[in-house]
């Protein structure tokens, strides 16, 4: 702790002594000493109802020389043993019930002890106004690349797609891995067609070409 002096700041220092690759490092546990079982965070009376900790990550076979590090975050729910929620991995990647990151910035998960339910992101403007709005944004610092929105399935990771090509302002979607519609810079909307010639353009590789309007 510091002594009051301005500047100074107090520091919490958790050592461990650990060569080997996922050695735990140190480890701060929440306790409620009303529950049975102090010994094993898996139990379901484990006093521990959530930790945090960290532990060694090294690709060599000395951890103890230049290591890196992952941080844990891991709740215990009623009447089961604790389970691991967020993890941080030592490239900055963050895993939401997931361990492994891998590829992802962020990549979000369902919960292992949840069945049956959606995997679900909410976000929520608590506020009732007309200018209250909700925003989620898609952003490249550059202006030649795309942003894209995929969506997957256990046979193809981006089986639909919607794309906007930044280079050529042009905003397409996919269906069955495959572009299907297209609405270029000038507003033209091409389907079947990623080139447009009026504002709307249809083309059938196959067969006639036919346009249904219906009352």
């Amino acid at each position: 702790t510091g002594d009051g002096t301005v500047g100074e700041y107090g520091v919490i220092n958790i050592s461990g002594n650990r060569n080997s690759n996922s050695d735990v490092i140190g480890r701060i546990y929440f306790v409620n000493r009303e529950n049975s079982n102090s010994s094993s965070v898996s139990s379901a009376n484990s006093k521990a109802l959530a930790y945090i900790d960290t532990y060694a990550t090294s690709t060599d076979s000395n951890a103890g020389d230049d290591c890196g590090g992952i941080l844990r975050f891991s709740t215990k729910r009623d009447g089961a043993g604790s389970l691991e929620r967020i993890r941080i991995t030592n490239d900055g990647r963050i895993g939401i019930n997931d361990n492994s990151p891998n590829g992802y910035e962020v990549d979000l998960q369902n919960r292992s002890d949840s069945t049956g339910n959606d995997t679900q992101v909410r976000i929520y403007n608590t506020q009732t106004g007309s200018v209250n709005d909700t925003v989620m944004r898609y952003q490249i610092a550059g202006t030649t690349a795309n942003n894209y929105i995929y969506f997957g399935d256990g046979d193809d990771a981006n089986a639909g797609q919607i794309r906007y090509n930044h280079n050529n302002d042009f905003l397409a979607l996919n269906v069955n891995a495959g572009e299907k519609i297209r609405i270029t810079s000038d507003g033209d909307v091409g389907i079947g067609t990623n080139i447009p010639a009026s504002k709307l353009h249809l083309f059938a590789e196959t067969g006639d070409c036919v346009l249904t309007l219906e009352a």
